[in-house]
């Protein structure tokens, strides 16, 4: 779970909020909550609203996509 304070400037940092999610949600990197309209979910009381993302690990010497 990542909170939107680090998720905007560093995950989609240059990009309309809307948009990147949707691309990471096509990516399956990012989830959509079941019935909103919205990105975030509830982490808890002390946390608040959260994306829940999927990250994978990239091992050394493994080609990334389109390089």
């Amino acid at each position: 779970m990542v909170s939107p304070g680090p998720f905007k400037p560093e995950v989609i940092a240059g990009y309309k909020a809307r948009r990147a999610c949707e691309v990471l949600h096509k990516a399956e990197m990012l989830d959509r909550p079941k019935g909103r309209d919205a990105w975030t979910v509830n982490g808890g009381k002390s946390i608040g609203q959260v994306y829940r993302m999927h990250l994978y690990q990239v091992m050394p010497g493994e080609e990334e996509e389109g390089g």
